[in-house]
């Protein structure tokens, strides 16, 4: 039988915690030998990178020291979450767009060392942003305009639930001042991919609001439940 995904999970955040303790004590290691620090630092050094963690690998073997537990306890009894999300991802009928993950009823991003999740049906509020780079030369007496040198495309998924994240799901493309056919393509593409996002959630969540605007970003910040509120109302109609 396939290995559960909530399980794949926290073995996957574990490996990743364990490597970043592994990097940062070698690194350490290399710095106090190399770099002439004195025999007081590296004890500090070896006790803060190493018996540290030698603690705190003892403590991965309960899950409860992950984000996954807090992440799924959000919507209930932890054990009963996984396992519906479980189910519904051995259907297979969900979609995958790098690390993020859509369900009939969850959108869950891979994070490195946590796992981000919103249940559908609790979206009041997503949309794309668009951030641009640019980059100019500067020189003595000179004022040069601003080159655009690439693009970040964003999604951001807010939840009605109060305890639940804001999930931010974004990719950058660089061009630099490369303007080719190609890379002018996987740009289009990068954004593509953001916007089929916020179209798999609108198929399961059609009365939320899935446009951004200046006046929408001000009741979100001042009156969160004036907000939800608004969408919900849309719902009932």
């Amino acid at each position: 039988m396939k290995e559960e995904f909530i399980a794949l999970q926290i073995k996957r955040i574990r490996r990743n915690i364990i490597i970043l303790i592994v990097v940062l004590t070698l690194l350490s290691i290399f710095i106090a030998f190399y770099r002439g620090i004195g025999l007081m630092i590296l004890s500090v050094v070896f006790f803060v990178f190493i018996m540290g963690p030698v603690r705190f690998i003892r403590k991965l073997k309960s899950i409860k020291i992950y984000s996954v537990n807090k992440a799924l306890s959000v919507y209930g009894y932890f054990y009963d979450v996984a396992q519906y999300i479980n189910n519904e991802i051995l259907r297979g009928d969900s979609v995958r767009y790098g690390n993020v993950i859509i369900t009939d009823s969850w959108i869950l991003k891979l994070n490195t060392f946590s796992l981000d999740i919103i249940k559908i049906d609790d979206i009041v509020w997503a949309y794309q942003q668009i951030i641009r780079h640019k980059q100019g030369v500067i020189m003595p007496g000179v004022v040069a305009p601003l080159d655009e040198v690439g693009k970040t495309f964003a999604v951001i998924i807010n939840s009605k639930n109060p305890i639940a994240p804001t999930i931010r799901i974004n990719t950058t493309h660089m061009s630099y001042m490369d303007k080719s056919k190609e890379v002018e393509i996987e740009g289009v593409e990068k954004q593509q991919r953001m916007l089929n996002i916020l179209d798999e959630l609108e198929k399961r969540n059609s009365y939320a609001i899935y446009e951004y605007s200046s006046d929408l970003s001000k009741i979100w910040d001042e009156d969160r439940d004036r907000f939800i509120k608004l969408v919900m109302s849309q719902y009932s109609q």
